[in-house]
């Protein structure tokens, strides 16, 4: 089950970006074959410290990692539709909040110790394809 809109949803640009960095931050957190308790507690925190300045609701972010992790989807799936949902966006992806997103996953990454090299694989490819974007 995809969790996605389409283009003519209510959410904005921004709230597109949350929801594709929920997807992202799943993705890399699943990449080492589990979600451990501690990486979702961290997770908030983390997106609460990121993202402090008020680019928009950090609430889409955990409740769609949240809802993935119940479904239990695989980080490769989920990092296909973070992708497609940042293209549909790519105007608002500001040099600023790239940075900031990259930021988020890296912190994602090495939240359970040590990062593995699934999320080693998908952290370079999403370097690769953010500077795509």
């Amino acid at each position: 089950m995809k969790y996605t809109f389409e283009k003519n949803t209510i959410m904005d640009a921004l709230q597109r970006i949350y929801y594709a960095i929920g997807l992202l931050a799943y993705s890399v957190a699943k990449a080492d074959g589990e979600i451990q308790k501690e990486e979702k507690e961290r997770l908030q925190n983390i997106l609460l410290e990121e993202f402090k300045n008020g680019y928009a609701d950090t609430d889409i972010s955990e409740i769609i990692f949240e809802i993935l992790r119940k479904d239990k989807q695989n980080y490769e799936t989920a990092y296909n539709w973070a992708i497609n949902e940042l293209k549909v966006c790519s105007h608002k992806l500001t040099p600023e909040i790239k940075l900031h997103l990259l930021a988020v996953m890296n912190k994602v990454a090495k939240a359970f110790p040590p990062v593995t090299y699934n999320e080693e694989v998908v952290m370079n490819k999403l370097e690769t394809d953010i500077q795509k974007l």
